[in-house]
C-alpha cells in the first residue's frame, strides 16, 4: 500500500521526515490570510492567492510543487495521512486540503493526526490517527473560506477552527479588539503580545502585524472625524 504523509509546514515536515521512514511532503499555504476564490488550486485561485499573499503566480506554484504533486497522482496513493495543529490556521489549511480531495474524486483512505504545536512535537508520534469522512466538511470550504459565513460542522475541532477564523477577520472580533486596547504600546511588545494571545488561532507575526498596522488605521480614521 502506498502511504503518503502531509504536514503543516516545513519545520515540522523536516523534523517528522527523520523521524517517520516514509514519504512526507509539508502543505505550503495560509489560509487563514487574506482572501480566497475558486476551487483549490484551479487557475483562478492560483492567480488570486498569489496577488493577496504578494508573490508571483510561478513563485506560488513552485512553493506549492511537493502538495500539487501530489495532487497529480491521487489515483497511485492508497492512504493519505494529514498531520496538521489544532489551532484555527492549520484548521483552515486541513479543510482546503479536503476540498481539495474531494474536487479530485480521491478514492483512498484520509487519516488525520492532530496536535498543539505547542507541545514537544515527539508527542504528535503518540496521537491516534483519525479516519476521515469527506462527506463530513462537505459545503464547508464554499461557505467559510469563499463567503466567509457561519457553518456546522459535525466535527468538534473543526468547528472550533471555523468560530476562531470567522471571529478573527471581524473588525470586533476578539483578537482585534486585544490589539485596539494595546495600541498604546511599542510595535515590538505589541507583537509579543498578540503572538501570544493567539495560539488557539494559530497567527503568524505576518498576519498579526497585518492587523495591529490596520487597527492603527482604524484609529487615526476615527480621530480623524
Amino acid at each position: 500500500m502506498k502511504r503518503i504523509h502531509i504536514t503543516n509546514g516545513e519545520a515540522f515536515n523536516e523534523w517528522f521526515s527523520s523521524q517517520v521512514q516514509e514519504k512526507s511532503i509539508p502543505f505550503c499555504e495560509a489560509m487563514m490570510s487574506k482572501t480566497v476564490r475558486g476551487l483549490p488550486f484551479e487557475k483562478e485561485f492560483v492567480v488570486h492567492r498569489a496577488s493577496e499573499l504578494g508573490v508571483s503566480v510561478s513563485d506560488y506554484l513552485e512553493k506549492m510543487t511537493p502538495f500539487l504533486e501530489i495532487i497529480d497522482h491521487l489515483s497511485q496513493i492508497d492512504e493519505l495521512v494529514l498531520w496538521f495543529g489544532v489551532d484555527a490556521f492549520c484548521q483552515m489549511n486541513l479543510l482546503t486540503i479536503l476540498k481539495t480531495l474531494e474536487s479530485k474524486g480521491y478514492q483512498g483512505k484520509i487519516k488525520a493526526v492532530l496536535f498543539d504545536e505547542n507541545e514537544p512535537w515527539e508527542n504528535s508520534l503518540k496521537k491516534e490517527k483519525k479516519e476521515i469522512s469527506l462527506e463530513t466538511f462537505q459545503g464547508l470550504y464554499e461557505t467559510v473560506l469563499l463567503e466567509r459565513k457561519h457553518a456546522i460542522c459535525k466535527d468538534e475541532m473543526m468547528q472550533r477552527g471555523i468560530e476562531l477564523f470567522l471571529d478573527l477577520h471581524h473588525e470586533q472580533g476578539r483578537v482585534m479588539r486585544v490589539i485596539q486596547s494595546h495600541l498604546h504600546l511599542d510595535e515590538e511588545n505589541l507583537l509579543e503580545l498578540i503572538m501570544e494571545e493567539t495560539k488557539q488561532e494559530g497567527l503568524s507575526d505576518v498576519q498579526a502585524l497585518q492587523m495591529i498596522k490596520k487597527a492603527k488605521k482604524l484609529q487615526n480614521c476615527s480621530q480623524a472625524t
